[in-house]
């Protein structure tokens, strides 16, 4: 279930249930691995919440910048983080536990919106971003630019059978 075979499954629900023990969070009844997630294994707990376990120790500041945003911006809306840890004396990783919300990702649904609703979701995305990630830079981003070049690239390895409908989903 982590990426690079460093926790073997039987570990990892063990300390997925001391987790939601030290939490009372309730029992585990089911546990799948979901298959989104850039840096991080993300894992479905009862339908209920998302477990999401930063896996690249490369990423690990974006994490905890992630976190405090989530901390700091209750207004926005996104997922309810529930559970957040940085000790790693549960998990050999940081990790948070965030309320699941049903429905589609923005994978599933990219190539069947139009121009402008693209447009928005990317301004809103990068506002976000900038906030979690605090950029040294203050360069302004080409919306237009980046929304040619992904939809080019996209199309092209669709085209060329580069990827499967789902990996290119998952980039």
């Amino acid at each position: 279930i982590i990426k690079g075979g460093k926790m073997k499954q039987i570990e990892l629900i063990d300390s997925i249930e001391k987790i939601f023990n030290y939490y009372g969070l309730g029992i585990i009844k089911s546990c799948s691995e979901l298959k989104q997630g850039f840096n991080r294994s993300v894992i479905d707990i009862n339908g209920i919440y998302v477990l999401k376990i930063c896996v690249n120790q490369e990423n690990e500041l974006g994490i905890k910048r992630e976190i405090e945003f989530y901390k700091h911006n209750q207004c926005i809306y996104f997922p309810k983080l529930i559970v957040s840890d940085t000790s790693k004396k549960i998990l050999p990783f940081i990790y948070t536990i965030e309320k699941k919300i049903n429905g589609k990702n923005l994978f599933d649904i990219w190539l069947n919106i139009d121009q402008k609703e693209k447009e928005e979701i990317l301004c809103k995305l990068v506002e976000i971003l900038k906030k979690i990630h605090k950029p040294v830079s203050s360069k302004e981003y080409n919306i237009l630019e980046i929304l040619e070049k992904f939809d080019t690239l996209c199309k092209k390895n669709i085209a060329k059978n580069i990827f499967s409908l789902e990996e290119i989903r998952y980039l």
